[in-house]
Formats: C-alpha cells, sequence, structure tokens
C-alpha cells in the first residue's frame, strides 16, 4: 500500500524534510478544525447549539461534533507523525500501511460515541497502559519518548497545543468503540474478502445457480380465527405489550412492535411513463425517423460492419477449433502462395488478384431497417420525457402558487401568534383544501394518488416509491459504443425516502423520477410532482389505545406454538411434504387453481456487468442486487435462504419478510445450471480480494474475471454492517435532525 504522502514525498530529500511538511499539513488542517470549532462565533452562538441527532443519553449538538472531530484530526495526525518517525528509526522513506479515524462523516463519528457508551455500559476498560502498547505497536516500539514529544509539538499550534493525555484520551474511546465491535461481533467494512470455502460457494451460488419456482401461498390472516388459537388474558396482552412497545413493526421483518416511527403522508401526481412512450411513439413521422437516420447514418453502417466482422471471426474460429478437433497431430500449415513472376503479372494469370470495386455492404434502406426499432425507441423516451415534464410543469406551477400565496402565509401567521402572549388572538383561517386529484388526466397517463402515513422504511420497501429520486437530472450526451447521442444520468439525486424525512415543511411541492430495472420488469422512468400533507413523530400508544391491535399481534406471532403464524407454516410444510412424497408438482396439485405461481428463471443476486466503452476496462462489474420477483412479495435474504437450500425438484416452505404469507415453493434447477455443473466451474472460478479503490470508493466495480464473485460477498458484509450500525441507533433512540433544522 502506498503511502497518502507519496505526492509530499517528492519533494522530500530527508525524512525531517518530511516531518516538516507533515507539520505544515497539521497546521493547516488543525488550523480548519479550529475556525470549525469557531463557527458558531466567539462563546457559542446559535451555530454551536444546533441539534445533529438525539439518543437515549441527551443530545449531540454542533459544538459537541466539532470537539469529536477535532479530537479525531489530533489522533490522525499525531498517528501520521509516528509513522514517520518510525519509518526514519528504519531508514526508509515508505512508510508502513497505517489506519486514519474518518473526520469528514458525522454519522461515523457519532456511531462511535454511541459504541464507547455501549463499551462503558459492558464494563470494558481501556487502560492507559493498554493505550500505551497500541502506539509501541504502532511504531514497532522504535519511538523514543523523545519523539512522541517531538511529534506532539509538531502537530500543535501555539493557540491549542495537543498533549500526550489528550493523544491517549482520543485513541482510549477509538479503542473503546473497537472492543464493544468485538464483543458483538460486528461486521467490518473492511472485510477483507478473506471468506472460508463454504462460504465462497454459497455466494458462487447467488450469483450462478439459476432455478425456476413454483408458490403456493398460506396467507397468515387466514388462521387468525382458528379455534386452535387460544383467546389471550389481560396479563397476557399487557406483558406482550410491554416486551415490544419500544420495538418498531418493520415491514422486513416478522417480529411484532407497537411503536410508531415517524412517518409521513404524501400526495401526488404520477406521469406514467409507459403510457406516454406509446403515446410519443404512436406521433412520431416517418420524416423525423429518417432525419435522425441521416445524422447517424454512418455510425450506423459502421457499427454494422463491425458486427459483421466479428460475426466472421467467430465462424472462422469455430471452424479452426473444429479442423483441429478432426485431427490430434500436428494441424496442417498451408504453405503461402508465391509471389507472380512478371511474366505471369504481364499476361494476366493473376488478374483475379486485382481488387474490384464494390457496393457499400449495407445500402441506406438496409441500415435503416436494422435500426428502425432503436430510432424509434430513442425518439419515443425522449419525446414522452419531455411531455411528461410539461404536463406535470402545469400541476407543479399550481402548487407552487398555493403554497407561497396561501399555505405559507397561513403557517407564517399561525407561528406569530404563537409568539404573541396574548392568549385571546384566534389563530387564522386555513386556507382552502388544493384539490390536486383535480389535475389528473388518467387517460393521458396523468393519475393521481395519496399514502397511508409512511414510515422512512415503509417508503424504501415500496416497490415503486422505493426506487424514486428527488431532483434527478439527466443531459444529452454520445454513447461511447455507438457515438449516439442519448440520455445520461447527470445528477442520481436524493431517495424519495431520505428527502421527505429531511424537512418538516408541508405543501411545498418537489419533482421526483423513479427508475426501476428488474429481471422481470421493463425498464420506467415515470415521473412524479408531490408534497407531503401531513407527518407524525415517532411515538409509543398507551396500551388501552391499541389493545385490539396488541390482541391481533398476539395471535399472529405468539410464542404458545398456537399462532397464526404457526398454523400456515404447517399447511405449507405438509403440502411440501406430500409433494416430496408423490413426486409432483404444484402446478399438477393445483391445476385449476390461479394460486400457483411460477417464476421465471431467476437468481439469488443479478450480476451487473456495464460496458465502459473505453479504456483497458472494456466491462466493469457493479454490485449487484437481489433479484426481484413478481410473484412472491420478499425483498430480503430470508426467503431467498429457505429457497435455496432446496435441492432440485424438492418442494419445503418459505415465509416472506413481513411474515404475512408462508410460501409452500417447489424450486427446479436451470438444465445448465445442475449442482455438478456448478461446482466444476467453482473449482476452476477465480476469487481475489475486491479492490476498493474502484469497487467500494468509485463503485464501479472491477474487472470481471479478476474480480470473480469475491464483490458480491463483500458488498453482503458492508451491508450487513450497516444494519448492524442501524440497529444500534434504534437501540439507543437515535434521532438524526432535519437538515433545515441543523
Amino acid at each position: 500500500m502506498s503511502s497518502p504522502f507519496s505526492v509530499f514525498r517528492k519533494h522530500q530529500k530527508g525524512l525531517m524534510a518530511g516531518l516538516i511538511i507533515v507539520a505544515m499539513v497539521s497546521f493547516v488542517v488543525l488550523g480548519t478544525a479550529e475556525q470549525f470549532l469557531d463557527s458558531g462565533g466567539s462563546g457559542g452562538g446559535p451555530q454551536e447549539d444546533r441539534i445533529i441527532a438525539t439518543w437515549t443519553g441527551g443530545k449531540f449538538t454542533q459544538k459537541e461534533l466539532n470537539q469529536l472531530v477535532y479530537n479525531r484530526i489530533s489522533l490522525n495526525n499525531f498517528i501520521r507523525g509516528v509513522m514517520f518517525m518510525e519509518a526514519r528509526n528504519r531508514g526508509e522513506e515508505q512508510l508502513r500501511p497505517y489506519h486514519e479515524y474518518n473526520t469528514r462523516n458525522e454519522k461515523d463519528i457519532i456511531r462511535t460515541a454511541l459504541l464507547v457508551e455501549e463499551a462503558n455500559k459492558l464494563g470494558i476498560v481501556v487502560s492507559d497502559a493498554q493505550v500505551e502498547t497500541r502506539i509501541k505497536a504502532l511504531s514497532q516500539d522504535s519511538v523514543t519518548d523523545s519523539q512522541l514529544n517531538t511529534v506532539l509539538r509538531e502537530i500543535s499550534d501555539g493557540e491549542r497545543p495537543v498533549s500526550y493525555p489528550q493523544i491517549i484520551e482520543a485513541y482510549r474511546r477509538e479503542m473503546l468503540a473497537e472492543q464493544a465491535k468485538l464483543v458483538y461481533g460486528s461486521p467490518d467494512a473492511n472485510y477483507d474478502s478473506l471468506a472460508t470455502p463454504a462460504q465462497r460457494w454459497d455466494y458462487f451460488c447467488r450469483l450462478n445457480r439459476r432455478v425456476t419456482m413454483q408458490v403456493y401461498p398460506f396467507p397468515v390472516d387466514r388462521y387468525i380465527s382458528d379455534p386452535r388459537i387460544p383467546e389471550p388474558s389481560d396479563s397476557q396482552l399487557r406483558a406482550f405489550y410491554e416486551e415490544h412497545k419500544d420495538d418498531v413493526q418493520s415491514p422486513s421483518s416478522p417480529e411484532p412492535g407497537f411503536k410508531e416511527p415517524a412517518g409521513v403522508k404524501l400526495e401526488y401526481l404520477k406521469a406514467d411513463y409507459v403510457k406516454f412512450f406509446e403515446a410519443a411513439k404512436a406521433k412520431l413521422t416517418d420524416e423525423e425517423i429518417r432525419k435522425d437516420f441521416e445524422k447517424y447514418k454512418e455510425t450506423m453502417r459502421l457499427n454494422l460492419e463491425f458486427d459483421e466482422r466479428m460475426s466472421s471471426y467467430d465462424d472462422i474460429l469455430k471452424k479452426m477449433d473444429a479442423d483441429e478437433s478432426k485431427d490430434d497431430d500436428k494441424p496442417v500449415v498451408k504453405a503461402p502462395e508465391p509471389d507472380p513472376t512478371p511474366y505471369e503479372t504481364a499476361v494476366g494469370r493473376f488478374a483475379k488478384r486485382a481488387p474490384k470495386a464494390t457496393e457499400p455492404r449495407f445500402t441506406d434502406d438496409e441500415i435503416l431497417h436494422r435500426n428502425r426499432e432503436s430510432i424509434v425507441k430513442r425518439l419515443a423516451e425522449e419525446r414522452a420525457r419531455d411531455d411528461m415534464q410539461k404536463a406535470l410543469e402545469v400541476a407543479y406551477q399550481k402548487m407552487q402558487r398555493f403554497y407561497d400565496t396561501e399555505y405559507r402565509r397561513w403557517s407564517l401567521s399561525n407561528v406569530a401568534k404563537e409568539d404573541e402572549d396574548d392568549e385571546s388572538k384566534e389563530p387564522a383561517t386555513p386556507p382552502p383544501a388544493f384539490d390536486l386529484a383535480k389535475l389528473a388526466s388518467p387517460d393521458a397517463g396523468l393519475t393521481y394518488h395519496q399514502t397511508a402515513v409512511m414510515s422512512r422504511e415503509e417508503l424504501f420497501l415500496d416497490k415503486y416509491l422505493g426506487q424514486t429520486f428527488v431532483n434527478r437530472r439527466w443531459g444529452m450526451e454520445k454513447d461511447p459504443q455507438t457515438d449516439i447521442e442519448t440520455l445520461r444520468l447527470v445528477e442520481p439525486g436524493t431517495p424519495l425516502h431520505n428527502s421527505t424525512f429531511q424537512t418538516k415543511t408541508k405543501m411545498s411541492p418537489f419533482r421526483a423520477e423513479d427508475q426501476i430495472q428488474g429481471s422481470s420488469e421493463a425498464f420506467y422512468r415515470n415521473q412524479y410532482v408531490f408534497w407531503k400533507t401531513a407527518d407524525r413523530e415517532q411515538n409509543v400508544p398507551a396500551f388501552d389505545d391499541i389493545e385490539d391491535r396488541v390482541r391481533r399481534a398476539w395471535k399472529i406471532a405468539n410464542d404458545t406454538g398456537k399462532s397464526a403464524r404457526d398454523f400456515a407454516r404447517q399447511q405449507a410444510e405438509r403440502l411440501a411434504q406430500e409433494i416430496n412424497g408423490n413426486k409432483d408438482t404444484l402446478k399438477k396439485r393445483f391445476a385449476d387453481s390461479k394460486d400457483v405461481k411460477e417464476t421465471s428463471e431467476f437468481t439469488w443476486y443479478e450480476d451487473r456487468l456495464k460496458g465502459t466503452g473505453f479504456g483497458p476496462i472494456p466491462v466493469v462489474r457493479q454490485y449487484p442486487i437481489r433479484t426481484k420477483l413478481e410473484e412472491v412479495e420478499v425483498g430480503g435474504d430470508r426467503f431467498y435462504r429457505e429457497v435455496f437450500r432446496l435441492a432440485d425438484k424438492k418442494a419445503g416452505a418459505a415465509m416472506n419478510d413481513s411474515g404475512s404469507i408462508v410460501y409452500a415453493v417447489q424450486v427446479f434447477d436451470a438444465p445448465d445450471a445442475k449442482i455438478d455443473t456448478l461446482q466444476e466451474r467453482f473449482l476452476r472460478s477465480p476469487y481475489s480480494e475486491v479492490r476498493r479503490g474502484l469497487s467500494f470508493i468509485m463503485q464501479s466495480g472491477d474487472v470481471p474475471d479478476q474480480q470473480g464473485y469475491a464483490i458480491v460477498s463483500a458488498y453482503d458484509m458492508v451491508r450487513n454492517a450497516e444494519d448492524w450500525y442501524e440497529q444500534l441507533e434504534r437501540d439507543y433512540d437515535v434521532e438524526w435532525a432535519p437538515a433545515e433544522d441543523q
């Protein structure tokens, strides 16, 4: 690993010069930190008092966050200085690899503070001697006390000196956080892909085992009234409520929960891409198609000729392989034809060798015929996008006018009255409701919708709204492979489920666009105009207010062995045993039922490759995604784990994410993806570490034959780590302040 100071070392004439540079860099960084710490003004102020997040132990203000950042900057500079001293002591310029702590991500810094709190609860102690042992190990016990003092002087400035006890305390906090993670076996984002063979085989199968599946659903609701479920007593219900009152019912988990998370209610108009696309396609004229064709005709001709040459090369290679397979001896080498003599040339014996003038390989009409479909698709997509924008712009302007002239004025008026001491004044009369539904035009593809109050997770897991982005921007760019101008994503925007929770403002319209790409559906670019009509603060309802809800949840998920979910699973397992015993299929068993669904071929994860069109890396591997299935209500790993445990033609039971449906499932391996074939491929396949510079930072993947399937396991570890940290935040009731409040 190269040192992060390789640029500086180009100008070094010795390691002491390097230390001077460290001092200069430290001065600049610490100076910036000083300004950062003082950003709220002398003596503190509104900026320093801004709340970044609240938690069970209180709140994190901007001032506290600034101090934590400053402590990490000081620690990083100290570690860097020690590493330079260690390199000087061994007479080398190259620094050994070392770890620096993140100073830019406020979430990471606050999560570290939570881990320190957790370590203190667990009784973990990190002594001064342990910290000093870590420093000695960092320097390989080669840096003297005098040199440590030199480092401290170099990273200090006159107004804010850095002392050794400060470094010890900063390092202690980081070590406490590390120990807390080790206690719980936290997945580490620095996972190095050193998986066991069994784990590698598992991830290989997630990408490469292709199956079809037949499913038959057993909805849990069907069994809630089952007389075998006992009626709970009042004490049982109250105990069940107390056990789960601080848990949030998650759409991705079967566990019950009665705490209501923060939520929003949205109202919106949706421009249906498919309808606008079909309308735009129908309006295209032959003249428009011909005009676009003339613009890119020569590029299309070259592409066709290239495809034909590549096809010819494939035929030649196949013939060569066939010829070689006929004879195991040395392949026959045909001697080259001799050059013609002057006499032969004079009498024209070799006149047939002279090149003949030929017509272009493809006529214009043939090129147009072969490219017409793609031309129509591209032009219709561009027109559909413009038409959707125009249709929504009318509604957006009316919504914005209502917000500016009526709703915002009323809202500010109410705020002003709340600040006044005179309680006798009546609140301002709210403006008349805005009927957004009147602006819809379903026949033209502009439809009206409104949601229930939804949590951030519910929005994220929603099939369409979870893939919707606010302020996404597109631009016209040339495709590097075809040289044809097409729409390209310029700014990905902010996911809807994040954007709506970053502001408290209601009735302020915003535009959005979705992009859904799955195994069983086309590429959509629906557009929207939204506004938030209501929100809900996080709260825990009293037992008396939700007693019926508690009773229903108890009947679904009690631990007596006689719950609705237990009975649904028993039915699914009984059906699976019957199918396995009779060597039958679900489809034949329920030949007249519409409830049996059959999927097309799918894998657990979709392996996504993307052409770059330039450079030495023609193809990169993008992060894989779980396959989306229309036939089942799933999104997480729980269902797929049960499915992919089943052997070819075997049936079993698998539950959806929320635990509302248990499916009887039967799996069929694809003909060329049998277990023996997969094992042979697995033994021959490469498995290398993920190169994080490309795969994690740039998120562009890496060369497929070098990456193999390592990226799948590494990505899974990163995602599991994020899930683990989110659970840590839930345990401490962390609530991040909206952006406008920070």
